[in-house]
């Protein structure tokens, strides 16, 4: 048996399996665009963003020499293309941050806790 002694902490990456992310963004956005007046198919969006989020980190992986980049950057540039994908129209600024930042806060299974 390996010495363990050492070990401080075991992590686990639970997303997607304890915390439900695609079903939380699909009914927050549907509930969010309804009171905009709004009209998109927001299953095919989220199922599409979870689809390209491998693809803008292997940009990231592919050219170290631009730097470090956030994942909230990497998130925001892939919606901007899969919005003119699949033809939204009407998003605002405002919209925008709130699709990247906001509305992915209200994620079934999820615990904040304060930065």
């Amino acid at each position: 048996m390996s010495d363990t002694s050492a070990v401080k902490a075991l992590v686990f990456d639970v997303f997607g399996t304890v915390v439900d992310w695609r079903t939380s963004l699909i009914a927050d956005f549907t509930k969010w665009s309804e009171t905009r007046g709004i009209k998109a198919d927001w299953t095919a969006l989220v199922d599409g963003w979870r689809a390209v989020y491998a693809a803008s980190m292997d940009e990231v992986r592919k050219h170290p020499e631009r730097g470090y980049v956030i994942l909230d950057k990497l998130h925001r540039q892939s919606l901007e293309k899969l919005v003119a994908q699949f033809s939204i129209s009407g998003l605002t600024e405002a919209d925008l941050h709130y699709l990247t930042m906001d509305g992915t806060g209200s994620i079934h299974g999820r615990t904040a806790f304060p930065a």
